[in-house]
């Protein structure tokens, strides 16, 4: 019988043997973070730019991320991850967004998948970049009505306050 570890490679794998469904899956999840998320975010961050925002983009093995900040302050963090489920993987989204409106700030944080794939029988191989943008704009958009209500209830408490020290003057 002959010895099988000399046949082995140096580095003690063998390259001839096929993938397992982890690593299938974890490339193929690869390729979809570079060539889907991604070009989605540049082209989310080219837009929220021209209206004097700054975004940074970071990509990890395990997902994709996008922050927003107005002027140093965070608006929203959007991170694709992966999902498993038995027979496909998934992208979900976790949001992150500080809650305005009373004097504490609470960061707010959800996760939900990028499309009801209940609903939809649709793989990640068939997600497309205007996908991630809708849901994208659909969080952001949420979160920039927030901002302008908090600022509304902020501005008609300072009326409110100067109106009430004028008439104490009076």
């Amino acid at each position: 019988m002959a010895n099988w570890r000399l046949r082995m490679p140096e580095t003690g794998s063998n390259q001839s043997a096929p993938l397992s469904r982890a690593a299938t899956e974890q490339a193929e999840f690869a390729a979809f973070l570079e060539n889907v998320v991604k070009a989605a975010y540049e082209e989310i961050s080219t837009r929220v730019e021209e209206q004097g925002r700054t975004t940074e983009i970071h990509m990890a093995i395990s997902g994709c991320s996008l922050s927003v900040s107005h002027n140093g302050v965070d608006e929203i963090y959007y991170h694709v991850y992966r999902y498993a489920l038995p027979n496909r993987i998934f992208p979900y989204v976790e949001v992150k967004f500080k809650e305005r409106g009373s004097r504490n700030l609470k960061v707010k944080r959800t996760g939900s998948p990028l499309l009801d794939f209940n609903k939809t029988n649709i793989t990640i191989k068939e997600i497309t970049k205007e996908h991630v943008i809708a849901s994208f704009d659909k969080y952001y958009n949420d979160v920039l009505s927030a901002i302008a209500e908090a600022q509304a209830s902020e501005a008609a408490e300072r009326d409110e306050y100067s109106y009430d020290q004028k008439a104490e003057q009076e």
